[in-house]
């Protein structure tokens, strides 16, 4: 039997973890081997280049997985396939299919099954009833239309002994060439997050710390850089995270660390670990969502604001690593006014990085469930996204997103961060007033280069902020531009 992964990235950087994943467990389970072949891309990728190379492997089953934003490139993709390979099966997985499945596959009739859950646990039967060799219609969560028409849903299938499945590293498919890697420590997240799909009431299950020193010492001898560890909230154990960390420090020679931090359970022994780390040896993301403590009780998030708020002060103090926060906007309770006032507090602190994404209503999630009763408009395609809440006019989430980029473009840039920190320091409508200038001029409709973005914002506070204007100067001097374009024509005035 000929299996084909089709592999459909939102970037050549990423790469998903679900092919070597699946493929570590699977060993001979028929008592044959098979025959895997991948055809790979990004969702930016003309469609037909991928069409060909799947047509010429011919396969006799295709496997994907599909998340937010790779969806319609793979379906649309999968349907011309099918159109040219009537007898391959396709059964696919991943995040997309935690809810109803139903109208899916109504909808996509050339989806032989697709499956709900942790696909490590059922990888090998799945195998086997493809081959023949049983039923997929039997296997826990598998999602399928029989033949008489009806919709069989076995549920979410989850892996019952997390630390004892085969590391992805094993597998052929993993890719070493990649920019970084991912490595999962523990499954499962103690938070309810009504918007997250892990909000379920799974338990935490964590790997052998034995056998995440063999990963590791693997990933250094491959020449790996950076590491971006899964974990839903790194620091839900203290105990388990300080253990982690002790690990990690005995390869801050060879790696830096993403991980996933919550600043309200940030305890004493955790904060002294913290401390002892060398400099830059971790990146840190910090999940805010929200500074109002009624927003994230409407969304069962645990952790007050204040403790957040107190713990986040704290790792941007440290110095030592870089801490980026993110913000949801759209959430139950959540209005623009408060999401600015937020950010501002956010850069007051001095967060390296502020991220501001729209809220998403994930298939599965419970916050998708509720969302009539919270009376929260959203796409019903992906990315999912918030339209309009009882809290935010459509025009208000139009804006937010304008925000987002705007950070993104000149406060998340090393290069213009201080001098754009400083004007919203310095001025509380200095936010406000490059919004609108940036909505009325369409500037951010394109995107710009480092000393485009310099330019517009020089240009901006020489009309707004004059007091700004000098820090932008300096900036563009000290990024070594040219001193005869934009900013740096005015250099010798500092």
């Amino acid at each position: 039997m000929k299996i084909l992964w089709l592999d459909i990235n939102a970037s050549y950087s990423h790469s998903s973890l679900a092919l070597p994943a699946l493929h570590s467990q699977t060993g001979e389970c028929s008592g044959k081997p098979f025959d895997w072949c991948v055809v790979a891309g990004t969702i930016n990728r003309e469609p037909s280049t991928s069409l060909n190379e799947v047509i010429i492997h011919k396969p006799d089953v295709i496997f994907s997985t599909l998340w937010l934003f790779n969806h319609n490139y793979t379906i649309t993709l999968l349907s011309r396939v099918s159109a040219l390979l009537p007898d391959t099966r396709i059964v696919l997985g991943g995040p997309e299919f935690l809810g109803n499945n139903e109208y899916f596959l109504k909808s996509n009739k050339f989806v032989t099954a697709v499956f709900k859950g942790e696909g490590e646990s059922q990888i090998n039967n799945i195998l086997k009833a493809l081959d023949g060799q049983g039923e997929l219609s039997d296997i826990e969560g598998v999602c399928m239309i029989d033949k008489s028409g009806s919709y069989i849903d076995n549920g979410c299938a989850v892996v019952s002994a997390f630390h004892n499945l085969i590391p992805p590293e094993n597998s052929k498919f993993f890719r070493w060439d990649k920019a970084f890697i991912q490595i999962e420590t523990s499954r499962g997240c103690f938070n309810r997050c009504s918007f997250c799909v892990s909000g379920n009431k799974r338990k935490i299950d964590k790997t052998d710390l034995i056998s995440l020193r063999k990963r590791l010492d693997t990933a250094r001898e491959k020449g790996i850089k950076e590491i971006r560890i899964l974990d839903r909230t790194f620091n839900a154990d203290s105990k388990y995270a300080i253990s982690l960390l002790d690990v990690f420090s005995d390869y801050h020679q060879s790696f830096t660390f993403h991980l996933e931090i919550h600043p309200a359970f940030i305890n004493n022994t955790l904060k002294r670990r913290l401390e002892s780390l060398p400099d830059g040896f971790l990146f840190l993301e910090a999940g805010i969502q929200s500074l109002r403590d009624d927003v994230l009780a409407a969304c069962s998030r645990s952790g007050s604001c204040d403790k957040a708020l107190e713990g986040l002060k704290y790792l941007c103090s440290l110095k030592k690593f870089k801490v980026h926060a993110d913000l949801i906007v759209g959430l139950p309770n959540y209005n623009y006014k408060q999401l600015t006032e937020d950010i501002s507090t956010l850069s007051l602190i001095d967060v390296d990085e502020i991220q501001v994404e729209k809220l998403k209503l994930l298939p599965g999630t419970k916050m998708r469930r509720d969302a009539e009763d919270l009376q929260i408009v959203y796409a019903d395609n992906p990315p999912y996204e918030v339209l309009q809440t009882p809290n935010m006019s459509y025009q208000e989430i139009f804006t937010s997103s304008l925000v987002s980029k705007i950070i993104d473009n000149w406060y998340n840039n090393p290069v213009w961060h201080n001098s754009f920190r400083e004007g919203m320091v310095r001025h509380p409508d200095f936010l406000e007033t490059i919004s609108s200038f940036c909505e009325k001029s369409l500037i951010l409709d394109t995107p710009l280069s480092i000393m485009k973005k310099g330019t517009v914002l020089y240009n901006f506070c020489n009309k707004y902020y004059p007091d700004i204007s000098p820090l932008i100067r300096e900036a563009w001097e000290k990024a070594g531009f040219s001193p005869h374009k934009g900013a740096g024509k005015f250099s010798k005035e500092i």
